[in-house]
């Protein structure tokens, strides 16, 4: 039976399913005033509004007499909202009056005879242009909102999906409706809600599949880590598909799925667990780039007996005096190898080393020939003044957006490498292994690559943590700088910090 009815109050709600007690009025229902349950998402507050609720009335054992409902949708049913909130030109008012002249007909009439919508007053030759404009520009919403008001979605929701899915919309999620946990915000929680309302079984291999694959991608994406042990699997994957009455898996079918998710190369198993195909290649091909770069002869820069005379140059012209381990940093960096790491904690004089290093390179290659970026624009700002040479984001290095496919692509890659001899990179650790992966891509074969970056610092945004693996795999010549130079003689906050990051305990000064 259906109830239209408007909503007071919101009970209670469940984050997790959607399971909702609604307390609300109808003057079709004796009292006026009732209370309602059943699986309802939200965007914003609905109190005040209308709607038409399908359902039949139960007897709870707290709430006594209780509306039970399968289905809701906005007063005047999902074609009304359309004409009245998306289509231009037409309103609540008209949009009701189409609708009662026209009947279930409208939709027909607008999409292959809009011409009748001239005998309605108010309708114009201008205004029904407008509207027929935006009605086919609309459709794809029009679809969506078909498939999935049925099921509870909110007009508000349904917008933010076609606009994350455009007019590929209805048909991704009839063909899979786990794609909506892809859309910021949604999760997989709110996807499966509307899976399982479409007819999707719980126990079904699809399910589990698409929480796997969401689990693996939420951990790699928010906390950094690519590979999840079996177990921690399985967990995540039960929590996220309970219920209000608990569990409705088995831990064995999460294991089964892993295994045939293996055998279709959609995950990765390693001696840790398992990692999104995806993530392993990300990795793996960071991995093979930085080794056969290294395997490749040393190039003839700087003859060796000439480095410590330039160094000694440049230290006279920044009046410095370098100490041993800046000084073979610095060695190491402009000796030939391809690929290079510095790294130290703040104050450790990175910023001094690169700059040096650079300056040496550029008596070989041109000043032109060194671009330095960063991941942040503040951060590519300061290393652009602070080094002197040309600097920017690594989005705007590689030329984001300049590469075709909508914009969405890079300009600089394997196809189209960056004119640079030397490539400096600062603030490496915060770098994540996809951008990771782009900018070796870019890189010719015989490019210096400099990774500049203090290892405890905070870690990238997104999946991976390649400058850390780069250092602790030795993949390329590593200059550690360890003393600390730039601080304040009555201060000792940076050596306070460095020593609690390395585990001391720092002594007690003044107590």
């Amino acid at each position: 039976m259906n109830i239209i009815a408007k909503i007071k109050r919101i009970v209670f709600t469940a984050k997790d399913t959607g399971f909702s007690i609604l307390s609300l009025e109808s003057s079709g229902v004796d009292g006026g005033s009732f209370s309602a349950s059943g699986h309802a998402m939200f965007d914003k507050s609905p109190v005040g509004q209308v709607f038409n609720f399908t359902g039949e009335w139960g007897n709870h054992a707290k709430y006594g007499r209780q509306f039970n409902f399968t289905n809701y949708e906005p007063e005047g049913g999902d074609l009304y909202h359309f004409l009245a909130h998306v289509v231009k030109g037409l309103g609540p008012t008209l949009a009701k009056i189409v609708i009662d002249k026209f009947g279930d007909h409208t939709s027909w009439i607008i999409e292959n005879d809009s011409a009748q919508l001239l005998q309605i007053k108010g309708i114009g030759q201008k205004k029904l242009d407008k509207v027929t404009e935006s009605w086919h520009k609309y459709a794809g919403i029009r679809q969506l909102s078909s498939l999935l008001t049925p099921y509870g979605v909110t007009s508000n929701l349904i917008i933010r999906i076609f606009n994350a899915f455009e007019d590929r919309a209805a048909a991704m999620i009839k063909a899979n409706p786990y794609c909506l946990s892809d859309i910021h915000g949604i999760g997989f929680k709110k996807a499966d809600t509307i899976a399982l309302a479409m007819g999707i079984p719980e126990n079904s291999p699809t399910r589990v599949q698409e929480c796997i694959k969401y689990v693996l991608k939420e951990r790699a994406e928010n906390q950094g880590d690519t590979v999840l042990s079996e177990e921690d699997i399985a967990a995540r994957v039960l929590e996220e598909t309970s219920g209000e009455n608990g569990h409705n898996l088995e831990a064995d079918k999460v294991y089964e799925a892993l295994g045939w998710m293996e055998a279709q190369n959609i995950v990765h198993r390693m001696a840790g667990g398992y990692s999104l195909q995806w993530y392993h290649q990300q990795e793996k091909q960071i991995y093979d780039m930085l080794k056969r770069r290294q395997s490749l002869p040393i190039i003839p820069i700087i003859p060796p007996d000439k480095i410590d005379s330039l160094i000694a140059q440049e230290e006279a012209a920044m009046k410095i005096t370098l100490a041993d381990e800046q000084r073979d940093a610095v060695r190491m960096a402009v000796s030939g190898n391809r690929n290079m790491v510095v790294c130290g904690y703040a104050g450790s004089g990175k910023t001094t080393v690169s700059r040096i290093i650079l300056r040496i390179l550029a008596r070989v290659f041109g000043e032109d020939a060194i671009i330095c970026m960063a991941l942040s624009g503040i951060a590519a700002d300061r290393v652009r003044k602070v080094s002197g040479f040309a600097g920017g984001t690594i989005h705007a290095t590689l030329g984001y957006g300049g590469g075709g496919d909508g914009g969405n692509a890079f300009k600089y890659g394997a196809g189209n490498l960056l004119p640079y001899d030397v490539v400096l990179l600062d603030e490496s650790s915060m770098v994540n292994s996809y951008l990771f992966n782009k900018i070796l891509s870019a890189l010719a074969p015989n490019t210096i690559f400099i990774m500049l970056g203090d290892p405890a610092q905070l870690p990238p945004i997104g999946a991976g943590d390649p400058f850390n693996d780069i250092i602790n795999l030795g993949l390329c010549p590593v200059g550690r700088l360890t003393k600390i130079y730039r601080q304040s003689d009555d201060s000792v906050l940076v050596e306070f910090a460095n020593e609690i990051r390395k585990g001391i305990v720092p002594a007690c000064y003044g107590v």
